[in-house]
């Protein structure tokens, strides 16, 4: 009887600790994903004071880029600029 318990025991372990380690990698997934969402589908454009690192010079700059990239045609996807030191900014196809 004590043996029974004892197996019990180990295979409920067994069972807890598959199911963590799916939950991890499931965790894991979603991580990636979103990873992926964030990144794809939209055009950065860096600003940099100075225009370093190639890098736009100012904002100016940015706007100037993104009005050459409209006069192309209709934007397709999203536009990010991204400034040091500052969270980015990601304008729409329908932001002016």
């Amino acid at each position: 009887m004590r043996i029974d318990a004892v197996s019990a025991f180990e295979t409920e372990v067994g069972y807890m600790k598959t199911n963590r380690m799916r939950f991890g990698c499931f965790l894991f997934g979603l991580l990636v994903l979103a990873l992926l969402i964030e990144c794809a589908g939209a055009i950065t454009l860096n600003v940099s004071p100075g225009g370093k690192d190639g890098a736009l010079g100012s904002l100016g700059g940015a706007r100037d880029a993104i009005r050459k990239l409209k006069d192309k045609g209709p934007l397709k996807e999203p536009v990010r600029l991204s400034r040091r030191g500052l969270q980015s900014i990601q304008l729409l196809r329908s932001d002016p």
